[in-house]
């Protein structure tokens, strides 16, 4: 790994900020359940490895409708947010995250260079997270759901912190091969993507992110200290 001529460093926030095994999806196997589909970790995970996953609910709702069950996308998306948001009779899968990088890391890399998150959480899910930790200040653009009409693949929401940012070129962290993609997909090759293996995934994930365009596939992010 090498920094790429990088000014600016950019976060996926799922899998690579936070640890979302027993949040989002943890949502995903219980809102299918609830429309008696059974759903596992590693059916989440091969869908997260194609294309077009990066949105939860599209994920949940795509993997009841394989199952032969019908059930309006709205009605999916609610029961999901029922589970991850929490109801007034139990508390909301949002509360297991965790942060996945010390908070020194981020301290140390946003003291040498601009750090922004492009992620397809909704706003609120978001900054609710980074809230929790204490970790805002050290991004200096945020990128969400809402900010884009495309999403991951499309390059969209990367040019867009890159235009937030001030900044040309980038390298761009992610865990699933859709980061990847939208990072080397930005007009003139400007942005590196750079694979991470996010908690509790195969091995498999690692071939994946190379084949997506990844120059570099990390065990760990503080192997970022090494180069920036």
């Amino acid at each position: 790994i090498k920094d790429f001529g990088a000014q600016a460093i950019l976060f996926d926030m799922d899998g690579v900020l936070a640890n979302v095994y027993y949040s989002y999806r943890q949502a995903i196997i219980n809102a299918a359940a609830s429309y008696g589909v059974t759903v596992n970790m590693s059916d989440i995970e091969a869908k997260k490895s194609q294309s077009g996953f990066n949105n939860d609910w599209v994920l949940t709702f795509t993997l009841i409708s394989e199952a032969g069950r019908t059930v309006p996308f709205e009605n999916v998306k609610q029961t999901f947010e029922d589970f991850y948001q929490g109801t007034s009779e139990r508390k909301g899968l949002w509360e297991s995250e965790t942060l996945i990088p010390r908070k020194n890391l981020l301290k140390y890399l946003s003291s040498r260079y601009p750090l922004a998150i492009v992620t397809g959480r909704p706003k609120r899910d978001a900054y609710q997270f980074l809230e929790l930790f204490g970790i805002g200040g050290y991004f200096k653009a945020i990128v969400c759901d809402e900010d884009t009409e495309n999403h991951k693949p499309d390059p969209d929401p990367v040019v867009k912190a890159l235009e937030l940012l001030g900044v040309e070129k980038a390298v761009m962290i992610g865990d699933t091969p859709d980061d990847v993609r939208a990072a080397v997909s930005v007009p003139g090759g400007s942005v590196v993507g750079i694979g991470i293996l996010g908690p509790n995934v195969g091995t498999e994930m690692y071939r994946k992110l190379e084949a997506a365009g990844a120059s570099a596939v990390l065990a760990d992010l503080e192997e970022l200290r090494l180069v920036f």
